[in-house]
């Protein structure tokens, strides 16, 4: 596998990622309003990132990084 393909191929992962947390998130509804059910959602999303590739992960890690920047 070249560089680019590589490249390329992480990138796709970590936009995978990232749209399984959003699609997780949305799931939750009216409950991302209040401060429980944001820790809630983050401990769902941690857990999602075991046994995934690592640029998978990075697209989940980064949604949940905005979450806790987010939190009240």
């Amino acid at each position: 596998m070249g560089v680019s393909t590589k490249q390329a191929t992480d990138q796709y992962l970590l936009l995978q990622g990232r749209q399984f947390a959003l699609d997780l998130l949305e799931s939750f509804g009216e409950q991302l309003y209040s401060p429980k059910g944001v820790a809630h959602a983050i401990d769902r999303l941690t857990s999602a990132t075991q046994n995934k590739p690592e640029g998978y992960v990075a697209g989940i890690l980064d949604i949940i990084e905005v979450l806790k920047k987010a939190r009240p």
